[in-house]
C-alpha cells in the first residue's frame, strides 16, 4: 500500500509534496478535525449546503451565544461584499437557493443582521471552505493561503460543536 500522502495526493490529484505541505500545516489539520466533529455533531454525520439554513434558525431558537461569531460575521461579512471573492465562494454549483439567501444577508448593513443570518453566513463560509479542499476549483497549495479565513472557520465550528454538545452530550469517553 502506498504512503497516506501519496494516496492522498492520488485521491485528490494534486502533487505530493503540497499533500505533504497540507499535513503539515496545523490550520488545516484543526480545520478538518472540527468539520468532522461539526458535521457529525451539528448534522448526524452528513451535511448539505441546503442544510444551513434550518441549522442557522434551529441553532438560535436554541439560544446559541451568536455573539461568539460576530467577529467571524463581521469579517466575512466585509470580504464577501468583494464580487470578485465572492463569486470565489459561490461558484456554479452552489445551490442557487443557497446563494440567493447569502446574498441577501450580504446586502444587509452588519447591524441590521439577525442571530440566525448571522449564524447562516458564517456556516455557509465554513461549508464552501470545506468544499473548496476537496471538491473546489483551489488546489491545495492555493487553499493554504487562506490561513486567516481557514483559522476563523475552525473558531466558528468550536462554538457551534460547543452549543450542540451543552445541548446533547456524546462527547464523554465510552467505558470500554
Amino acid at each position: 500500500m502506498d504512503s497516506f500522502t501519496k494516496w492522498l495526493a492520488d485521491l485528490l490529484k494534486q502533487p505530493e509534496v503540497q499533500v505533504e505541505r497540507f499535513l503539515r500545516d496545523k490550520d488545516a489539520l484543526h480545520f478538518l478535525i472540527a468539520w468532522s466533529i461539526f458535521e457529525s455533531k451539528c448534522f448526524t454525520g452528513f451535511l448539505r449546503a441546503t442544510d444551513l439554513y434550518n441549522f442557522s434558525k434551529r441553532i438560535s431558537d436554541e439560544g446559541f451565544e451568536h455573539e461568539t461569531i460576530s467577529s467571524a460575521a463581521n469579517h466575512f461579512h466585509q470580504r464577501y461584499q468583494d464580487s470578485e471573492r465572492l463569486r470565489n465562494l459561490l461558484h456554479d454549483k452552489t445551490p442557487q437557493k443557497v446563494t440567493e439567501r447569502f446574498k441577501q444577508v450580504l446586502s444587509k448593513n452588519i447591524s441590521d443582521i439577525t442571530p440566525s443570518e448571522s449564524i447562516y453566513l458564517v456556516s455557509v463560509v465554513v461549508y464552501r471552505f470545506r468544499n473548496n479542499i476537496f471538491h473546489g476549483r483551489k488546489k491545495v497549495d492555493s487553499w493554504l493561503r487562506y490561513g486567516e479565513q481557514i483559522r476563523i472557520c475552525t473558531e466558528s465550528m468550536q462554538h457551534f460543536i460547543r452549543h450542540a454538545e451543552s445541548r446533547t452530550v456524546t462527547m464523554e469517553a465510552d467505558a470500554a
